[in-house]
């Protein structure tokens, strides 16, 4: 696996000599050991080993050990003695397992048939005997496109795990390996937003929330923000004896074995100075630690700003930008060029909302002879993916951030751009824009949004505000139009509220010519079913209804499967965010929830990137669609295919966009 057999050398040491070199002044504050490889369970000795480090190490609070289990019932055996070691010592103990896949995947990366059930006998096991055991899992490009199906097996096997990418190991021999840090623009994005759900959804730890985002962040160009142990206080010793000051970069200094290990850590410390200044930058190794002072500082400074962005410190909010309305504004008008801000769901958007982006620059386009477009993001780095789907050039800005009050100053114009005005805390951001937006006397434009659900009064006191605020209201079904006047009340003579499409069908419109292939298979843009379109029964109630969604869903699926003939059942996606929830992640638990028996019909679903052009050719292909996602319907409406409509906001959007475009017919209400 890691090339490290390649070592060729007879000179391990022994138990004992462990515990002499442990001994020396170098390791007197030593509060953690890892014991690693290689594979560690694979001496005969390892019991001895461990009892020789934790007599040597008088400050020794806890002991690990990494084991890749091919060997399992040796592994147990070797471990439990070291627990039992440890406990009689009163030092933590604890065991990770390395896992890089569900079942075949795992089994291919390590080479090993049986390798993944042998591990999962192992956890249980540890588990069993009351050891703290998790999994790792390394990722490299040939477990890229797998790592959220293991980060599903684990959380429904109740099994935690952490995640790291690959990094060239100077003592694995592994620095000649094609398979590490070789990921392409599509893998690079898909893990940042894979560590980007780590770090918001699964793990707890502060600390290894930290190492997620960093990872993310260097994924996407940047560098390394966070420190490393390695860096200051701590050190690795080989079998052998040679001491590198880290795993990843560092060469041997020397030989604890035969010198002592502080005058060889003291005397070469220029070694480790030279790779921090030119390696630990750049080293994406998931070592954990603090963030420096100035990062420190930045991260602090962006949580300060988007907690006073929210609902709860709105009093607190106007008045700041009150005050700044007030400051200089760097602007000069221009009759040649209209500057417009677009705001909206951007940075966490769907497919959909990438059409709409599209539609809405077009139609920009068209009205202006010459635009400039800046759009405010929750996420940027999605929008950059964005930017470069659409092929074009507008700026991203992060909308919680001082650039989004910035931006306000220098435009013509702010646009909500699209999507759902309902129940969601990030209303916050057309609230608030709209409302800095009229202090500096710009142009304020709903543009081709829709209104609900909006079961709570904050949320419904916001919309009115923002439609307050606004110059121009076009929404995108005639319902939203009678829901703006209700809102209004006597205020809606004063504004103009138009029935205008949905911006995305326009973008649609222009890439529907793709030649296309019929396939024979059904395809879905199914999406999981959230509380907040049905708030208004209890949760107990909702969970209730879901599993009779998901039920007739499933009834649904075969029956039309069967009567079509299809050879082929395949889930397609409109997202693949984890906010707003990956659709990835529910087809897959759909299917092995509901499907899994399906023996005649092959059931995929996709498990790579979503774009405009792969859904667009995905409905045109298929033999039939049934859609579920809003845009999904839209896309398949508008594309002229054959779908079914799953109307999951029941009696919401998916009900008036059929209406609107006579299209009930299309409608299949599941009754709950």
């Amino acid at each position: 696996m890691c090339n490290i057999w390649k070592q060729k050398g007879d000179n391990s040491l022994s138990p004992k000599d462990f515990g002499v070199i442990f001994k020396d002044t170098l390791f007197k504050n030593v509060e953690h050991i890892g014991v690693t490889g290689g594979e560690p369970t694979l001496r005969g000795d390892l019991d001895e080993v461990c009892q020789n480090l934790i007599s040597s190490l008088a400050s020794l609070k806890s002991l690990s050990i990494i084991t890749n289990s091919i060997k399992n019932q040796q592994s147990l055996e070797r471990i439990l003695e070291v627990r039992d070691t440890c406990k009689k010592n009163l030092i933590n103990f604890s065991v990770m397992v390395s896992l890089d896949g569900v079942n075949e995947v795992h089994d291919k990366i390590r080479g090993i048939p049986g390798n993944f059930e042998k591990a999962l006998w192992l956890i249980k096991e540890l588990k069993d005997n009351d050891i703290d055991v998790s999994i790792g899992c390394t990722i490299s490009k040939e477990n890229v496109w797998n790592v959220s199906d293991l980060l599903n097996f684990l959380k429904e096997n109740s099994i935690y795990g952490r995640f790291r990418v690959a990094e060239f190991i100077k003592r694995l021999y592994n620095e000649d390996c094609s398979v590490i840090k070789s990921f392409t623009q599509d893998e690079t994005y898909h893990l940042a937003m894979f560590f980007h759900k780590l770090e918001m959804e699964y793990e707890k730890n502060e600390t290894f929330k930290r190492t997620y985002r960093n990872i993310r962040e260097m994924l996407l160009g940047k560098t390394r923000s966070i420190g490393c142990p390695y860096q200051s206080n701590g050190v690795v010793i080989g079998a052998e004896g040679q001491l590198s000051y880290c795993a990843p970069r560092s060469e041997v200094v020397g030989n604890a074995k035969k010198d002592s290990a502080l005058e060889i850590f003291k005397k070469n410390i220029h070694v480790r100075d030279t790779i921090r200044q030119k390696d630990c930058s750049s080293c994406i190794h998931d070592y954990h630690d603090e963030y420096p002072f100035q990062k420190y500082l930045q991260t602090e400074v962006e949580n300060i700003l988007r907690k006073i962005l929210q609902f709860k410190h709105f009093h607190l909010s106007k008045k700041i930008l009150k005050i700044a309305s007030y400051l200089p504004m760097s602007y000069v008008p221009s009759l040649k060029v209209r500057k417009i801000l677009i705001l909206g769901w951007y940075g966490t958007e769907t497919v959909g909302d990438k059409a709409i982006l599209g539609g809405i620059l077009a139609n920009y386009k068209k009205q202006y002879v010459n635009c400039e477009f800046i759009v405010a993001s929750i996420y940027p780095y999605i929008t950059e993916r964005t930017k470069s789907e659409l092929n074009e050039n507008f700026k991203v800005i992060d909308a919680y951030s001082i650039n989004f009050f910035k931006s306000i100053c220098v435009v013509d114009e702010v646009v909500m751009g699209g999507g759902p005005l309902m129940d969601l805390e990030e209303l916050s951001i057309p609230y608030l824009g709209f409302y800095f937006a009229k202090l500096k006397n710009k142009v304020c434009t709903v543009y081709g949004c829709g209104l609900g659900p909006l079961n709570f009064e904050k949320y419904r006191e916001a919309v009115f505000q923002i439609l307050l605020l606004a110059d121009l209201i076009k929404v995108r079904d005639s319902a939203s139009v009678e829901f703006a006047k209700n809102l209004l009340g006597n205020s809606s003579s004063q504004k103009m509220i138009e029935l205008t499409q949905d911006p995305a069908i326009k973008y649609v419109e222009s890439i529907k010519s793709i030649p296309t292939t019929q396939v024979n298979e059904l395809c879905l843009f199914l999406r999981e079913w959230t509380y907040e379109y049905s708030s208004h029964i209890s949760y107990e109630i909702f969970l209730k209804n879901k599993k009779k969604l998901e039920t007739s869903l499933k009834d649904l699926i075969l029956i039309k499967a069967r009567e079509l003939g299809v050879k082929k059942i395949r889930f397609c996606h409109m997202h693949n965010f984890s906010l707003g929830s990956d659709d990835r992640d529910f087809s897959a638990k759909f299917i092995n929830t509901y499907l899994n028996e399906i023996k005649d019909i092959e059931v995929t679903y996709d498990k790579g990137l979503s774009t405009i052009e792969s859904i667009t050719q995905s409905m045109q292909n298929s033999r039939f669609n049934i859609c579920m996602r809003f845009h999904s319907v839209v896309f398949a409406q508008t594309l002229s295919v054959e779908y079914l409509a799953i109307d999951y906001t029941l009696g919401g959007k998916i009900l008036g966009f059929l209406k609107d475009n006579q299209a009930l017919d299309r409608l299949y209400k599941i009754e709950l």
